[in-house]
Formats: structure tokens, sequence, C-alpha cells
């Protein structure tokens, strides 16, 4: 019996240690990385609620200022909006810091020129 007793104690832990680890991935995943942010605007730009999504944008980049992902949203809000000289700005600055978007940043920099 005391075999058994140990072998399901040691299956318990090992259930729980899993939950655990699964539980933190999903917190990172969500919250540090900001993938729940990322959704949530992503959400608001597909629905046309650009205010909403501009805000939260901006809340969010007070805590992380050069979050590529945010600024790159706050450009499209711009250029979406017809802000173009704001969305210029900000689309410049991606191009210049953020290299694997630099082609997607010299299409809406060009569009925008041409608007202008």
């Amino acid at each position: 019996m005391e075999k058994i007793d140990l072998i399901l104690y040691i299956l318990i832990a090992m259930i729980a240690l899993n939950v655990i680890s699964k539980t933190i991935r999903s917190y990172n995943d969500f919250i540090v990385s900001g993938k729940g942010i990322y959704d949530k605007i992503r959400r608001d730009i597909s629905k046309g609620n650009f205010a909403k999504a501009i805000e939260l944008c901006e809340s969010c980049l007070i805590n992380k200022p050069y979050d590529s992902q945010l600024l790159w949203f706050q450009a499209e809000i711009l250029f979406r909006t017809q802000q173009y000289k704001k969305a210029l700005e900000k689309f410049e600055y991606i191009l210049e810091h953020e290299p694997t978007w630099k082609e997607d940043a010299q299409n809406y920099i060009e569009a925008i020129q041409k608007k202008i």
C-alpha cells in the first residue's frame, strides 16, 4: 500500500507542477509579453474603434515606450484616421529602429507622401 501511495503522491505532484507551469506561461504570454494587449488593440482596429485602440496604445507606451508592435499600431491608427503627419513621424521612427518592418514602413511612408 505504501508504494502505491507514494506513486500517487508523485503523480499528483507532477500534475500540479504541470498546471502551475502552464499557468505561469499563459500569464507571461498574456501580460508580460503584451500578447493580450496586442490582441485587444487588433480587435479594436478591425472593428474601427480607433479612439479606443489609440488610447490603449498610448497608455501602454508609457510603460513600454520602445515597444515596436505598439508603435506600429499607433502609426497604423494615425494613418487610418488621416493624421498623416503624425503617422509619418511614427513610420519614419519604425523605419530607423525596426529593420524587420522596413519594407512595410517604407510602403506607408510612400503612401503618406503622396497624400500630403
